[in-house]
């Protein structure tokens, strides 16, 4: 292989891996564990299809942490997360017990917890005092407390944090085990959406590379691996990264004129991930294959018919009990300042070049999907919610290279 091939795969690996860690981070980790569990019962909704719509009907993602990913033995590292585990007693690293201490007695010394205790006891027994009006029930109060050890909660945080730990069920407790089913899950899912972020790392270099040079092209995964970051505001939803993956192919298999069935497979495959996405790759491939003839039109309306029946098979046939979750329609869109404010940062530098569309041919032709798109995601959509824009902003990122080769292209002294 050429070395610049191998550079472009370690690259997209690079890049790749930090997405997923950053996304770890802070959706499968938000509210510190409180993400890993929200994560691992809704995986659990969803598997027996019961969970809510339309996330219920994105059912490539669940099954394939069900029955691929969380076997992986790859594990996925966040610092709030190791520190809570250290602190519980769960971490079996050799120097976490030494660590704790160290930091327990660098930060909150013993004379200063003694004095706290000190303090604190003193204060309960002057407001229990004042509360009871009888120093005998205040006396056998304070008994009471100091029989359960209180103290100890303060002189070994540490001891008390991991017996209160482990007289939780174990529903709670397995967050902290490593080899337990809510654990392989969590890792599963992230090493998903790595596999899923190196496929879509990858066919963008080769969208962009359609249209631009290789060093423009390379410049724009470090462009995108930006905003999908930004995006990662608001990324709940498993599939969005399997989703971009397949709209981003798609899209470079419409430009490289492949055959009309491989981009038809691939809207098949995306119908169970997202209806939506699969419907509006259907519409580009119109606008760029559209002849006045009937074998043309037949492939259109053969490339529009499976979002449509499927759409109709999850909501109607095969989950008919599954409820939206969230408002149907976001007249909140219109009166929520960072419904503007988000979208508006997200495509600012887009804009700045939108006039080289006229250029290319292919935008010429297929520039129009991008109306329903955006008037969907008004109404039914929330706009703040910028990953919601991926599809588009990975459309419109050749357009915004162009523009940058132009302003750039010039030779200084």
């Amino acid at each position: 292989m050429r070395k610049k091939t191998l550079f472009l795969l370690l690259t997209v690996f690079v890049i790749a891996y930090v997405v997923t860690a950053v996304n770890f981070w802070l959706v499968e980790n938000m509210y510190a564990i409180a993400g890993r569990f929200m994560v691992y019962y809704n995986h659990l909704k969803f598997i027996r299809g019961e969970g809510p719509a339309p996330n219920q009907y994105r059912v490539a993602p669940y099954f394939l942490v069900e029955y691929v990913f969380k076997y992986s033995p790859v594990r996925w590292y966040c610092n709030t997360y190791r520190h809570l585990k250290r602190w519980c007693g769960y971490d079996e690293s050799p120097l976490a017990n030494l660590d704790n201490e160290l930091n327990l007695e660098s930060h909150f010394p013993t004379r200063e917890r003694e004095k706290f205790v000190k303090s604190l006891e003193s204060f309960i027994r002057e407001r229990m005092t004042e509360l009871t009006k009888n120093p005998i029930v205040t006396g056998l109060v304070m008994n009471f407390a100091n029989q359960i050890g209180w103290k100890e909660w303060f002189y070994d945080p540490f001891t008390f944090a991991h017996s209160l730990v482990e007289s939780l069920p174990y529903e709670v407790r397995q967050v902290f085990y490593s080899d337990s089913e809510l654990t392989k899950l969590i890792n599963g899912y992230a090493t998903m959406k790595f596999v899923f972020a190196f496929l879509l790392f990858f066919v963008l270099y080769l969208w962009l590379r359609s249209f631009e040079n290789e060093m423009l092209a390379y410049f724009g995964l470090f462009c995108f691996a930006v905003f999908l970051i930004f995006s990662y505001a608001d990324f709940t939803q498993q599939e969005f990264m399997i989703s971009v993956f397949l709209f981003v192919f798609s899209m470079w298999l419409i430009r490289r004129n492949k055959p009309w069935w491989s981009i038809f497979l691939t809207i098949v495959a995306m119908c169970f991930v997202r209806t939506d996405h699969a419907l509006f790759v259907a519409l580009l491939y119109g606008l760029a294959r559209f002849e006045k003839r009937l074998s043309s039109l037949i492939r259109i309306l053969l490339h529009s018919a499976p979002p449509i029946l499927m759409t109709y098979l999850w909501s109607k046939v095969i989950f008919p009990s599954s409820e939206y979750y969230t408002a149907f329609f976001r007249i909140d869109n219109f009166t929520d300042p960072w419904s503007l404010v988000y979208p508006a940062i997200f495509f600012a530098l887009i804009l700045v070049f939108i006039n080289h569309m006229k250029s290319d041919e292919f935008f010429r032709r297929t520039w129009p999907w991008l109306i329903p798109f955006f008037i969907l995601n008004a109404t039914v959509g929330v706009l703040r919610e910028i990953r919601l824009f991926l599809p588009a902003f990975a459309y419109l990122l050749p357009v915004f290279l162009k523009g940058v080769r132009s302003l750039y292209n010039t030779t200084e002294k």
